[in-house]
């Protein structure tokens, strides 16, 4: 439509100055809403501004595209016009959100009383094929939950996530039997394999030892059996957990940052090296632990030397795993 407007009929046509006239253009679009008594998906146009986030996907996408062109020789552009006229917009950068070890132990006691619901009757307990009382209402979120916040993980690597990625008897460097979990890469959104060692939560290791005690030779994911939880499982558990069992406000990726969080300001887990050593385990760079989680948190205690420790959730992880 922009380049219609201005007269650019083919790629060979786009310069640096009409790439910047059009990221002014997109910079200055406003968003759109839906029409009241419109048809499905009629949107008009409001009076307010975009973020800046959004600007900045829609520019990196138009960055994909035209660097495309380029290696394919359809524009006379240089890497660097296309850097230059399509600079991203300042993105303010607030602390990541995490949890504080109340409301942790707040989340995980709110996962096990949805676990434990349970429907008043059943036709198979009616017909005496089971005890009444022992038809579980959902699926069980809470190992799900506890996985989340002392591994780091993302929510699509624990879906996905297999009893043959799990070596609950892997020794580390000084050879006990801690455990550890190997994510390949083609299950981690940078695509590199990386291990997250139990040494960091030995709750977390009798957690999955339980789990495995009970999963059937059939059933290869950790979480779900013989297929994996979906996204649509988890979600409307999240929700539940929310509106009927008095979770804190959380979601999936807030588990993740607070277990950043605390094992990069943990002085007793990783000592000296645990920006490095944090960053590894969570799959990012340095840079992104040092900028987004060091300094957040303080007051964890120095003989804190678990995950569950310094989260102080040690009694509801073990309460889970006898569950």
């Amino acid at each position: 439509e922009w380049c219609s407007r201005h007269a650019i009929r083919v790629t060979s046509e786009i310069t640096r100055a009409k790439l910047s006239a059009f990221r002014d253009a997109l910079i200055a679009k406003t968003k759109l809403s839906a029409t009241k008594g419109g048809r499905r998906g009629q949107r008009d146009a409001t009076e307010r501004r975009r973020s800046p986030l959004s600007v900045n996907r829609e520019l990196r996408t138009l960055k994909t595209l035209l660097n495309a062109w380029r290696q394919a020789g359809l524009v006379q552009l240089t890497r660097d016009d296309i850097a230059d006229a399509l600079k991203a917009l300042p993105v303010p950068r607030e602390q990541a959100t995490y949890l504080q070890p109340a409301e942790i132990r707040k989340l995980l006691e709110a996962a096990e009383r949805h676990d434990t619901a349970v429907f008043a009757a059943t036709r198979t307990e009616h017909a005496g094929l089971r005890p009444p009382g022992t038809t579980r209402r959902y699926q069980p979120i809470a190992p799900f939950t506890a996985f989340l916040l002392l591994t780091g993980c993302r929510r699509g690597e624990a879906l996905a996530l297999t009893w043959a990625d799990v070596d609950l008897d892997a020794l580390d460097h000084e050879g006990r039997r801690v455990g550890e979990i190997r994510l390949k890469a083609a299950l981690t959104k940078t695509k590199q394999a990386r291990t997250i060692g139990l040494e960091v939560s030995p709750a977390l290791r009798a957690m999955l030892s339980a789990l495995k005690l009970a999963a059937a030779a059939d059933e290869p994911f950790v979480f779900g059996g013989a297929t994996p939880y979906s996204v649509d499982l988890v979600e409307s558990a999240r929700a539940r957990l929310l509106l009927e069992y008095g979770a804190p406000k959380f979601d999936w990726q807030s588990l993740r940052s607070t277990a950043a969080t605390f094992l990069t300001n943990a002085p007793g887990i990783f000592g000296a090296a645990t920006v490095y050593l944090s960053a590894r385990q969570l799959g990012h760079s340095v840079a992104v632990a040092e900028r987004h989680y060091l300094g957040v948190h303080r007051g964890i205690a120095r003989d804190a030397r678990t995950l569950e420790n310094a989260m102080q959730v040690e009694p509801q992880v073990h309460a889970l795993t006898k569950a």
